[in-house]
């Protein structure tokens, strides 16, 4: 990976001009939303996007959820009340169907220190309830195959509260065998909870596509329903392991550590996962992000990258609407709980992060049905894009320098006029639309959602 702006076609990967396009054209894949007032606009607080519903993070069957329009319509994200039995597939373009709904699953890795069976059993429970209350939708798990049936209670508590599993054995440490997964398949296969087995982790670092593939096939043969899911160290090697499983991670940990210190972590994310899914392999584009919540320091054994810190509530906000700028099917967070990391531990980054899930909550319906919305912009700092649907235009507009507010003057989309009525209470806002723009200043590290009429 190279500075923003030094891209080349080297090593057959996309240039900057191909991916952002003459004047540094961005193509939007996903999206955010929540409403603020300012002058000229009515304000809209937690309004659905038509043809959408709000979703709690613990559904209750059978109790109506206000606002929704069209009662019986699945819901993305919420489990089919009464479905004994999960069917996974993706959609032509990569979206996750769970069930024939489309899902974009939205959560954080959990990977807890070994521990008595019990406690892990009760953590995991326990964990289930935090997030799912809080509005995520996904978890990437760890079961230990010599208690199944103690994990077994686990998954139903996860479809009880609406929680999706990404799903693999923790007896190996990054890459488990076609046996090792194989016990751990027969005894969950038919779990709803479980809408992939995750077979390989920093995919391009602790193996290579051709051991990976022979896991990828015995996984098929044991669940020839299920779907499978990789996590690859970044754009290069999620192209390169493509073809190892149904789902691709790519990993996003950019923020400052001392073995490579990236000068500007920022301007690294919407490049990263453009790259990716634009080497996916036809026709399904299935790239996950896999975002940094978690510091360098000491993940590599006590006293490695003293220099290393967190990433802001700031910075994990705009990493998060890069990636869905970037067009990825989902997003897990790295990591939740783990042997170096325990995100109780920095609750202004869980708060920050709990607060995109209700955002994407509300927008999902957007990014996942509507057509994605080119915008132009000019520099490297600024990151434009959107999504139209239902005659609203749904727009977000970030800045990626890490000290500067830069102005911004930006055409709107054909048949996109205004007002832009901020969506999200308390979060950044002030642009406006004057003269068939959209203009303002945006500080560092900010990051703008909007929504606007369009005929």
């Amino acid at each position: 990976m190279t500075e923003l702006g030094h891209w080349s076609m080297e090593n057959g990967r996309i240039s900057r001009r191909a991916l952002l396009g003459a004047g540094g054209m961005i193509v939007a894949g996903a999206g955010l939303g929540q409403a603020v007032a300012v002058p000229g606009t009515t304000p809209v607080p937690d309004t659905p996007i038509p043809g959408t519903t709000l979703v709690p993070g613990t559904p209750v069957p059978g109790t109506p959820i206000p606002g929704a329009p069209i009662p019986g319509t699945p819901v993305p994200g919420t489990p089919v009340p009464g479905r004994a039995a999960r069917a996974v597939r993706l959609r032509q373009d990569g979206t996750l169907l769970v069930n024939g709904a489309p899902f974009f699953p939205f959560g954080y890795y959990y990977l807890p220190p070994p521990g008595p069976t019990g406690t892990q059993v009760q953590a995991h429970m326990d964990t289930i309830r935090i997030l799912a209350r809080a509005g995520y939708n996904a978890m990437h798990v760890s079961f230990d195959p010599g208690y199944l049936t103690n994990y077994a209670r686990v998954c139903d508590e996860a479809t009880r509260r609406g929680i999706y599993f990404f799903c693999t054995v923790d007896s190996a440490q990054y890459d488990p065998s076609g046996p090792e997964m194989a016990a751990l398949i027969a005894a969950l296969r038919n779990k709803p909870a479980i809408i992939a087995w995750s077979i390989a982790d920093d995919a391009g670092l602790h193996n290579s596509p051709n051991l990976v593939a022979p896991v990828n096939a015995a996984v098929k043969a044991a669940d020839p329903g299920g779907l499978t899911y990789i996590s690859a160290t970044g754009s290069a090697n999620a192209a390169a392991y493509a073809a190892t499983a149904d789902l691709i991670g790519c990993q996003s940990f950019f923020v400052h550590n001392d073995r490579k210190n990236w000068a500007h972590p920022l301007s690294y994310v919407l490049p990263e996962f453009m790259q990716a899914e634009a080497t996916a392999p036809p026709p399904a584009h299935n790239v996950i992000a896999n975002l940094q919540v978690f510091s360098w320091r000491g993940v590599e054994g006590p006293g490695t990258n003293p220099q290393a810190r967190w990433p802001t509530a700031t910075e994990v906000r705009n990493m998060t609407y890069q990636a869905l700028l970037g067009g990825v099917k989902g997003i897990l967070y790295y990591t939740y709980h783990d042997s170096h990391t325990d995100i109780r531990q920095r609750p202004d980054l869980l708060q920050a992060t709990s607060r995109l899930a209700r955002e994407v909550t509300r927008l999902r319906t957007a990014f996942l049905g509507g057509s994605p919305l080119r915008i132009p912009v000019d520099g490297p700092w600024i990151r434009a894009g959107g999504w139209a649907y239902h005659g609203r235009a749904y727009i977000v507009v970030l800045n990626t320098a890490p000290t500067t507010a830069l102005p911004v003057s930006l055409a709107l989309p054909a048949g996109v006029a205004g007002p832009a009525v901020p969506l999200f209470p308390g979060q950044p806002h002030g642009l406006a639309v004057q003269g068939g723009r959209l203009r303002g200043v945006v500080a560092a590290g900010d990051v703008h959602v909007y929504s606007l009429p369009r005929h």
